[in-house]
């Protein structure tokens, strides 16, 4: 069962802000290489996933809460 936690490029830059650990996007122009990323992945990303879940105003708590809500509904209509 695959989920994608669809955060947007406001809220990517925003968790990458200062992180070093990601060599790829050491580039002057953060913002454009992501969303680069974004137009490239996103079809992929969304074609394989049974679930997306918008991310953005949500806390890790309530992404499970989510996630749980709708696996519990798959099993019930199984």
């Amino acid at each position: 069962f695959n989920i994608y936690l669809a955060p947007s490029l406001s809220t990517q830059l925003t968790r990458l802000a200062g992180n070093k650990d990601r060599p790829f996007l050491e580039v002057p122009d953060r913002k454009a290489k992501l969303q680069a990323l974004n137009e490239k992945r996103l079809l992929h990303y969304e074609s394989l996933a049974e679930l997306t879940i918008k991310v953005d105003a949500l806390s890790p708590q309530n992404i499970i809460d989510t996630i749980l809500l709708n696996l519990s509904s798959l099993s019930r209509e199984s």
